[in-house]
């Protein structure tokens, strides 16, 4: 039997997800005419860079590989292709100019939202798609953090996109998107070991060193991001896909998983990790969707 176990090995388990040269620039609010700085290749949100159509991320082929010889527990991925279909901005959505904002809803968060490991049609925003009837747009991004979250909710403020409703699942607090004038970058935790650009990493370090400063620094921007949407009018549902305790908790948490996505590994305490399959994403979806209707 497979069983999910959640660790700080976890945290282990991620590749760079994102880091190019694209020199950073300025965009205004249509509404205040407040300036923000954007990337010319990704004028509208975080720019993301899917690895192909056929894999992404964790759900690497030399994975696959490896899983076909060694057949993890309830792994059963040998005869299911995954497709990655991805718009220009590196999104698991529509093009921005063929989504009509006003009459779908949005799904914020990292790669359980994205989706890895499994197909278009089973992302958690394309199962809420199928209970609610209504459009649904997966701005899910691998191994970001709440800046990101934030980052994109006052670019879609910018150009004023006024969803139904927004459904955040909430990221891992330690995680941080760094910004520089020609590169982003989204760090966890054990890339404080890498060797690449030891000066942000360093940097990082010491922004994790403190007690709870990644917790304060993630739930307030995550709070200041729902604060965004309900000044909007637009209605707002935060999940944790793991459960949570402590200062850290935001909301109520996600039901456990009961599959895997195609990404199953092996973690450093002798436990197996992947995604969430398709039945789990299924759940989420008609938990989310029950709250979603309750507003």
């Amino acid at each position: 039997m497979w069983v999910f176990h959640y660790s700080q090995s976890l945290c282990k388990l991620w590749c760079l997800v994102s880091y190019r040269n694209y020199a950073a620039s300025q965009s205004q609010d249509v509404n205040t005419g407040m300036t923000m700085y954007t990337y010319p290749n990704a004028p509208y949100l975080l720019p993301n860079w899917p690895t192909s159509g056929k894999w992404d991320c964790t759900d690497t082929e030399q994975l696959y590989q490896l899983n076909l010889t060694r057949r993890p527990p309830g792994w059963d991925w040998q005869d299911q292709p995954v497709e990655y279909t991805w718009n220009s901005n590196g999104y698991r959505a529509p093009e921005w100019e063929h989504v009509a904002w006003s009459t779908s809803h949005v799904v914020m968060g990292c790669s359980y939202v994205l989706g890895v490991g499994v197909n278009d049609a089973d992302t958690l925003a394309s199962q809420m798609e199928r209970e609610l009837r209504e459009p649904v747009i997966n701005l899910g991004m691998g191994g970001t953090g709440p800046m990101a979250i934030m980052y994109n909710t006052l670019r879609m403020q910018d150009m004023d996109w006024r969803p139904k409703s927004v459904t955040i699942i909430i990221p891992e607090l330690t995680r941080l998107t760094y910004f520089d004038q020609n590169s982003v970058d989204n760090l966890i935790p054990w890339k404080v070991q890498s060797q690449r650009n030891t000066g942000i990493l360093y940097m990082y370090e010491k922004w994790l060193t403190p007690p709870n400063h990644a917790d304060i620094y993630g739930t307030s921007l995550l709070r200041g991001a729902e604060a965004v949407w309900l000044s909007r009018g637009v209605p707002v549902i935060l999940r944790h896909w793991t459960p949570t305790t402590g200062p850290g908790r935001l909301a109520p948490s996600l039901s456990p998983l009961v599959d895997c996505a195609r990404d199953m590994m092996p973690t450093a305490d002798g436990e197996w990790f992947s995604h969430a399959g398709p039945k789990s994403l299924s759940n989420w979806a008609k938990e989310i969707v029950m709250s979603i209707r309750a507003l």
